[in-house]
């Protein structure tokens, strides 16, 4: 796919974040890293494709969690470009790291997004 490839973590951000709905995501993948000496790390990451340069998106963990302690419950944020921005399709690697010993079963990327199986890697 044509279009330039930027990088957004996770962080705390004070701007008002964007609709998500025009978002195209795809290649969700859920690790939980346990590699001594510790603590874990829980790695989320998929690939998004924005509408225009100079978006900014990341995964922000949900408040409150769901019911089930199991499935960690992310929220898909999209900032929209502070300035210009040409008009291309622009594909961002989107990733979000927790350090955390617990095993989650499933991460839910929301609002619509998919539910994704959490691989261990000892």
């Amino acid at each position: 796919m044509e279009g330039e490839r930027d990088m957004a973590e996770y962080h705390d951000s004070p701007e008002e974040p964007a609709e998500v709905s025009d978002l195209d995501c795809r290649d969700w993948k859920a690790i939980h890293s346990l590699e001594p000496p510790g603590p874990g790390a829980l790695i989320v990451s998929g690939v998004c494709t924005a509408p225009s340069t100079g978006h900014r998106i990341e995964l922000e963990r949900q408040v409150p969690q769901g019911i089930n302690p199991n499935d960690l419950l992310l929220r898909l944020v999209r900032h929209e470009p502070s300035g210009p921005s040409g008009q291309a399709l622009t594909e961002i690697e989107v990733r979000y790291v927790e350090e955390t010993d617990f095993r989650f079963d499933s991460v839910t990327i929301l609002p619509d997004g998919p539910s994704i199986g959490v691989e261990r890697a000892l």
